[in-house]
């Protein structure tokens, strides 16, 4: 799992609405500037604030122990259960249902600014 999908779970269980930063502090550690934080685990998982853990599956389906479950629109959004949309803008950018575009910032960041 890339820093970039981490930072995009963390956004979809936080549905944040302000612009944050994630940075990897370690290996297998992402800290956000809005006080969220995220490990990798096994495989393809993510545990995001020591509670809801994320599972992307060898199908492309992700799991999130909280319940929350996505679709895809027929606008190109993935619609998540808890009122969170995400959709790819380009290569490496992706929009939020809150207005907020993230992008990578090389290999070690990724920001998300209002749109």
């Amino acid at each position: 799992m890339t820093l970039l999908e981490a930072t995009l779970f963390i956004l979809v269980v936080t549905t944040a609405e302000n612009p944050f930063v994630c940075e990897r502090s370690a290996p297998t550690v992402v800290v956000c500037s809005h006080g969220h934080s995220a490990t990798f685990g096994a495989g393809e998982t993510l545990t995001i604030d020591n509670k809801v853990k994320v599972e992307k599956r060898k199908d492309g389906e992700v799991t999130f122990s909280n319940g929350v479950t996505g679709r895809f629109d027929s606008f190109g959004w993935v619609r998540f259960s808890n009122g969170m949309g995400i959709r790819r803008l380009g290569e490496k950018e992706f929009a939020a249902s809150t207005k907020l575009s993230c992008t990578p910032q090389g290999d070690k960041a990724v920001r998300c600014v209002r749109s």
